[in-house]
């Protein structure tokens, strides 16, 4: 994938070292696996989640998008993702059933 900003160009990346994509304001933010890396581009969140589902991506809260890749487990009662890594993000209510049903789902087919 190919991803462009003002600052770095066109920047050539690989959508599965992406753990999670942030939404800030009218910018995407892009977290990479080695949790240096960030591209931040002028996109939408709905246009993201659309068009990343079909590669493990799922929306957990208005301004994230996680890899399931990455995702060690979810905490219904704190309402966070939990990544291999150690890191946490907070889920939403509103999306914690779909995201526990695809995180099932996920780890069956691997």
């Amino acid at each position: 994938m190919v991803l462009e900003n003002r600052e770095q160009g066109r920047i050539s990346v690989k959508l599965r070292d992406v753990t999670y994509i942030e939404s800030n304001s009218h910018s995407i933010i892009y977290h990479f696996a080695n949790n240096k890396d960030t591209i931040a581009v002028r996109d939408s969140i709905g246009e993201i989640e659309e068009a990343y589902r079909k590669f493990d991506f799922i929306r957990v809260h208005k301004k994230h998008i996680v890899n399931l890749k990455y995702v060690f487990n979810i905490s219904r009662s704190n309402e966070t993702v939990i990544f291999k890594s150690g890191s946490e993000l907070p889920m939403s209510r509103g999306y914690k059933n779909a995201v526990d049903d695809a995180l099932t789902e996920y780890l069956r087919r691997k």
